[in-house]
């Protein structure tokens, strides 16, 4: 019996050898990433090690067990973290100007697609970014696109007039907050 395991031996590598050779023929094959995908992600996972350090290793607890007012008070103190870590963080951190114009044509091509379909642009242009982690997302604010932390209601950066002016959708003061000059409510 075992001469006969020893004998297949050789013959079972030579089979899996090709399979994997294949394997790696196709990964080769992939297309990359745009540049300008990576540097997103980069920045993403820069502001999510921020987020993550700050965050409180009990606060999993608190939204569990503890009273409304105490998972807020914990929400609140994580978000005066993180916007005290990243007080020097400029503008621009994620969406620099490489990301801004991969996705300004990202939207370009959403409102285009759109205006043919006749659905809503901010359908369209959300299927069309980047992935986002969980605690993050997309929101459109006039024809500014926004990326939110919505765990503790931060926003992490804009890009002001992401969405081309021929959507029809204009930017200025929002509805809630006509004093203001731009509010992301």
């Amino acid at each position: 019996m075992m001469a006969s395991i020893l004998f297949l031996l050789p013959a079972l590598a030579l089979t899996v050898l090709p399979a994997h050779a294949q394997t790696m023929a196709f990964e080769e094959q992939r297309p990359a990433a745009p540049p300008a995908v990576s540097e997103f992600a980069t920045s993403i996972d820069r502001y999510l090690e921020v987020h993550r350090l700050l965050e409180n290793p009990m606060s999993s607890l608190t939204t569990l067990c503890a009273d409304p007012e105490q998972a807020a008070r914990a929400r609140e103190a994580h978000r005066r973290a993180v916007v005290e870590a990243r007080v020097a963080t400029p503008r621009g951190d994620i969406f620099t100007p490489r990301v801004a114009a991969y996705v300004q044509r990202q939207l370009q091509i959403a409102a285009h697609r759109a205006s043919l379909t006749e659905i809503d642009v901010t359908a369209v242009a959300l299927e069309r970014l980047p992935l986002l982690p969980m605690e993050l997302e997309y929101r459109f604010v006039d024809r500014d696109l926004v990326i939110l932390d919505t765990e503790i209601d931060l926003v992490v950066d804009v890009l002001e007039n992401a969405l081309p002016p021929e959507t029809g959708v204009k930017s200025g003061p929002c509805a809630v907050h006509p004093d203001l000059e731009m509010c992301w409510s």
